[in-house]
């Protein structure tokens, strides 16, 4: 398999091996994916939103992550004062969020900046783009620390939005997925590919369908960089 561009080397497309048919995640980053949290109190509201996020290897001073949209109250601003990102017990408040623009499910994505970081030892992830060839891959939702064998990313985007930014996967996922972690593998390390945003549901029997991931792309990847600097 080819086609991952990692995040802040531009445009080096890196080779992979053939990949496995089920993607391994190390214990330590199972357990951040499912732990790391946006926990928002919007002072109109009685009821939390909480969204899981994937910190990113970025260095520097403070966090930045990456989730869905759809559970921040639509308003970044807002989402700034009210929200806080939770890890281990540990809560950091935000100072800056950006969000996808539009109502598409190609703008269901933000970047979150916090004051300060967690401890060293908690997980992050870096981020990378797939190449335009890449179609059914092993993919892992994070936030679900079973096995998951056949688990991939489908050919095509379930008929939701365009492909290049929408795709659907084959995982596991259950309500309160969202912002989830979707990881590939390259050469026994895994890389933060996309994020979870929900799932399509068969309306005839009411069964899952498929899963939808908002891939990483240059816009996703140009609010981290300008975000981390």
């Amino acid at each position: 398999m080819r086609g991952l561009t990692i995040a802040g080397l531009a445009a080096a497309f890196v080779s992979m091996a053939a990949a496995a048919s089920e993607v391994q995640i190390p214990g330590r980053l199972a357990l951040a994916g499912s732990g790391v949290r946006v926990v928002c109190q919007f002072p109109d509201e009685t009821v939390r939103h909480v969204m899981t996020v994937a910190l990113l290897e970025r260095g520097g001073r403070d966090e930045v992550a990456l989730t869905a949209a759809h559970g921040l109250g639509g308003d970044p601003r807002a989402a700034a004062r009210h929200c806080v990102l939770t890890a281990g017990g540990e809560r950091l408040r935000l100072s800056r969020v950006h969000a996808g623009s539009g109502r598409s499910d190609a703008a269901d994505w933000a970047v979150l900046v916090a004051e300060g970081r967690f401890d060293d030892d908690t997980p992050r992830f870096t981020p990378a783009r797939l190449g335009p060839e890449v179609r059914a891959i092993p993919v892992r939702v994070v936030l679900d620390e079973r096995r998951q064998p056949g688990c991939r990313l489908a050919e095509d985007s379930g008929g939701y939005a365009p492909r290049e930014r929408i795709r659907a996967h084959t995982c596991p996922s259950l309500p309160g997925y969202s912002g989830a972690p979707v990881i590939a593998q390259m050469g026994g390390r895994p890389y933060l590919v996309g994020v979870h945003l929900g799932s399509v549901i068969d309306l005839r029997s009411g069964r899952r369908a498929a899963g939808r991931v908002r891939v990483l792309d240059a816009e996703i990847l140009g609010a981290i960089a300008t975000l981390s600097g």
